[in-house]
Formats: structure tokens, C-alpha cells, sequence
């Protein structure tokens, strides 16, 4: 994924994440990972792999037009 991909969908995720009520530990755990690895994804300490993106994928549907739509803004 290049850098702007990863940036919306961050940005994605967090939305979700504070619409949906969830603590980054809640957020971490829906997707299976921990939350030290969520929090550095989301600070850009660091880029997310595969397995992050195949989790975020599959727990929301949303995510891949919202991640579009940000895309388009840019």
C-alpha cells in the first residue's frame, strides 16, 4: 500500500473506532491484534502489514469505500 492508502485507511479505522465506542484495547482485540502494535499503526511508528490490513478487511465492510471516498478527496 502506498503512504496516502495507509493514512485513509488509519483514519478510517479510527472513525470507525470512535463511532463504534470501542478503546484502542477493544479495537485491537476485534482485529486480533495487540494493542501496543494498533497504537504504533496509528501513531506511524509502524506501517501495517498484511495480516492488519486482511483483519481490517474482513471486520469491516465499510472500510474499503471509505477508504475510496478519502482517496478521492485527496
Amino acid at each position: 500500500m502506498r503512504e496516502r492508502e495507509v493514512r485513509a485507511m488509519v483514519r478510517a479505522l479510527k472513525r470507525i473506532q470512535v463511532e463504534r465506542g470501542l478503546s484502542t484495547r477493544g479495537m485491537a482485540a476485534r482485529l486480533g491484534l495487540s494493542p501496543g502494535y494498533l497504537s504504533m499503526v496509528y501513531s506511524g511508528q509502524r506501517r501495517p502489514g498484511l495480516r492488519f490490513v486482511r483483519a481490517v478487511m474482513e471486520q469491516f465492510d465499510e472500510i474499503r469505500q471509505e477508504i475510496a471516498d478519502m482517496l478521492g478527496e485527496e
